[in-house]
């Protein structure tokens, strides 16, 4: 199940990451890199809603995955109707915030962009309906995480993140803020979708409905949104603070890079996300050394994807942003492709014990960190943008990625009780660092051969492999793939 899962997550998301590929390009051709600035800014309000839900939508996961495991369906049914008034009530409100201010909102975006107050003030009136319809589009991925059931939760995604890089495609012949009512039309079709799916999954009685379910949706919600809003705040602050301060055309310079170099998040979080509800149903059976197994397991195989996706980056970055933008490269982009790979590569980490915390019912430890750097990130990200531009909010991302995961590691490590072998962390950092330090110097010597390159990952796979994993680790992967690849 759990490979089958990872296989819908990663599988999936191959389709946005070659429409991404394919069409940024192109939209920025047809927009111009000012107004694909600003459609970047608009995407971020739309990201922001996957997080800004009071922590409702991983709550209900949570719940749905533990009363699941003690085969409870009055609780099911009582967590799916409560979620269900709570997230239409944030849409509802989100939207209705977003359309009273939409004069103040569009009076600052238009100070550093081409477009004129009204297309801005119209976009932004857009999500009067968007919102909603959002918040009820992870309403129902919740539910089916929750009992999981990724197929149709991660086609849903792919989908959702290829139409945001499609839709701009129709501009000119459509205006700027008629592309937010072509993704409302959009979002009404997959919400109708959604609700087949559900309704053949769940059996919900009205009856079923408690109070007290309420109360433990927004208690463990509660914490889990101060981390998703401290997150969002402290992930896409950068470049509200790039168009501010130096302007929209620098947000596209920077987006460029940020959003082709973030797919590895995407890597992580699908294979991160499917052991989420897993490791609640662990913990609601008790199965402590169990959790402990799956989080080494699952820590080492995520450094391993992703020091070669971060090679990967920081070797072949020119040739990749070349070839992807037909030579037309902004010099300052390929640096901070380079820093926000290892950037990436450190965020990656630090959502296992983000997820593990959550999943045991730690969010409140999760969310004060997130608070916590919340509070100094802006303080760096200003700072080192003065001193070093666009490369400055790179070194900056990359540090807090940084320090946050060594805090969550740390958190999580302590209340699992896990002793750390200060000897065995290092041997392993010092291989990786080797190993990493190794096939770059060799990249060098034959000028970025991609022969050589595969060849030199190949070894590095293997003899990680062989020093990284223990015994019955190895043991375990062996036999994991061979039971499920007998069920393929």
């Amino acid at each position: 199940m759990l490979l089958k899962n990872i296989f819908y997550n990663l599988g999936f998301q191959i389709l946005p990451i070659i429409v991404a590929l394919i069409f940024i390009p192109i939209d920025i051709e047809k927009m111009g890199d000012d107004i694909f600035g600003t459609y970047s800014l608009f995407v971020t309000f739309i990201v922001i809603f996957n997080y800004i839900n009071f922590g409702i939508a991983p709550s209900t996961t949570k719940e749905i995955a533990k009363y699941k495991a003690l085969d409870n369906n009055n609780k099911i049914s009582s967590i799916v109707i409560n979620s269900f008034l709570f997230m239409l009530f944030i849409g509802m409100s989100v939207g209705y915030i977003f359309y009273f201010f939409d004069t103040n909102l569009a009076y600052l975006l238009s100070k550093k962009s081409n477009l004129s107050i009204s297309e801005l003030k119209k976009a932004i009136d857009a999500f009067l309906l968007l919102s909603p319809l959002i918040m009820l589009v992870l309403f129902f991925r919740s539910l089916l995480e929750g009992i999981q059931n990724f197929l149709i939760t991660a086609l849903v995604r792919s989908v959702t993140n290829s139409i945001i890089f499609l839709v701009p495609l129709l501009y000119p012949l459509v205006k700027f803020d008629e592309i937010f009512y072509i993704l409302i039309i959009y979002y009404i079709i997959i919400n109708i979708v959604l609700y087949i799916v559900v309704r053949k999954k769940f059996v919900i009685k009205i009856s079923s409905f408690s109070v007290k379910d309420s109360q433990q949706l927004l208690y463990y919600g509660w914490w889990m949104m101060i981390t998703s809003v401290a997150g969002v705040i402290i992930y896409y602050m950068d470049r509200y603070v790039i168009a501010f301060i130096l302007g929209t055309i620098y947000v596209t310079y920077y987006t460029i890079a940020f959003d082709l170099i973030s797919r590895g998040n995407m890597i992580t979080s699908n294979i991160v996300n499917v052991f989420y509800p897993y490791i609640t149903e662990l913990y609601s059976k008790k199965k402590y050394e169990m959790i402990r197994n799956q989080l080494f397991l699952l820590f080492k195989i995520i450094i391993l994807i992703m020091s070669i996706f971060a090679l990967v980056f920081i070797i072949f970055s020119k040739d990749l942003l070349i070839w992807w933008l037909n030579g037309k490269v902004n010099p300052d982009t390929i640096r901070v492709m380079q820093i926000l790979s290892v950037g990436i590569m450190f965020n990656s980490i630090a959502y296992i014990p983000n997820k593990f915390l959550n999943a045991i019912h730690l969010s409140k430890q999760v969310s004060k960190i997130f608070f916590y750097e919340m509070l100094f990130y802006p303080f760096l990200l200003f700072i080192l943008l003065k001193l070093y531009g666009l490369s400055g909010v790179a070194i900056s991302y990359l540090i807090r990625a940084l320090l946050e995961s060594i805090l969550l590691f740390n958190i999580l490590f302590q209340y699992l009780k896990i002793r750390i072998i200060i000897f065995d962390i290092m041997k392993y950092i010092l291989f990786i660092v080797l190993s990493i330090v190794i096939i770059y110097i060799i990249e060098l010597y034959f000028a970025n051969n991609f022969f050589i390159f595969a060849l030199s990952i190949l070894i590095y796979i293997i003899s990680y492999f062989s020093i990284v994993f223990s015994v019955s680790e190895k043991q375990f992967i062996i036999n994991f793939l061979k039971d499920n690849i007998c069920i393929y």
